[in-house]
């Protein structure tokens, strides 16, 4: 792994070729526990969606409202950043 560790648990994804080798890697999270679920394919790049339960620090640029957040990430084809947004979810994933 060659990305920044942001807190207690991150979300880590890689991009491999057809090859098997790393074109790219990114990480996300805050310096809380944030635990990623799920990855979809789009039209334009990926949606990545889990668990979080960090305030906004490390790359995360939206906060939580209390206890457990889904958090989305939306990325270009690159792994470039488009946007991310938070949802409370009242009680926790288990």
């Amino acid at each position: 792994k060659k990305t920044e560790n942001y807190g207690e648990g991150d979300y880590w994804i890689v991009k491999l070729d057809k090859t098997g080798k790393a074109e790219w890697e990114k990480n996300f999270g805050g310096k809380g526990d944030d635990h990623l679920r799920t990855l979809a394919l789009t039209s334009i790049g990926y949606i990545i969606g889990g668990e979080s339960r960090s305030e906004r620090s490390g790359n995360k640029t939206v906060g939580i409202e209390k206890g457990t957040d889904l958090w989305l990430i939306s990325l270009n084809e690159r792994g470039e950043e488009m946007w991310q947004k938070s949802y409370n979810l009242k009680t926790a994933i288990y």
